[in-house]
């Protein structure tokens, strides 16, 4: 894998600046990051800035940023060919999305995609690795 896996590691924010809301359901988390890997993957990076929480718009580099971080991985990666498996945990009470994926320019093993979200619903980071590098899930 090239750098941009690692340049798509975003660390989540800090659980004393979300909102004290009651967060998602898990039904919800999961639906919303499943919709937010497909418009990344698609290259509709607006849909995905919409749902980013200030500072992960702002660590990202703006909508430049997404915009160019969804055209790297589409170019690394190629179409996603398969969905081995979705999930959603809760990783110090905030949810997060996982999902295993298959990709058409990626021979050698799945990619992980997890979503780190706030109590309201947006999203506070991302990590792109191979399932091989894939921290545990809190």
């Amino acid at each position: 894998m090239r750098t941009i896996l690692a340049l798509l590691l975003l660390v989540a924010a800090p659980l004393a600046a979300q909102s004290p809301a009651a967060p998602p359901s898990d039904a919800d988390v999961r639906q919303l990051g499943d919709r937010m890997t497909r418009w990344l993957l698609a290259g509709q990076s607006d849909s995905v800035f919409a749902h980013m929480s200030g500072q992960l718009r702002e660590r990202i580099g703006g909508r430049d940023g997404v915009a160019e971080a969804a055209a790297e991985l589409i170019a690394e990666l190629g179409a996603e060919t398969a969905v081995h498996m979705q999930s959603v945990t809760r990783g110090n009470g905030a949810p997060e999305y996982w999902r295993l994926s298959s990709f058409s320019l990626v021979d050698d093993e799945p990619l992980v995609f997890h979503w780190m979200f706030d109590t309201a619903g947006a999203a506070t980071g991302l990590g792109v690795s191979p399932l091989s590098d894939t921290p545990p899930a809190d």
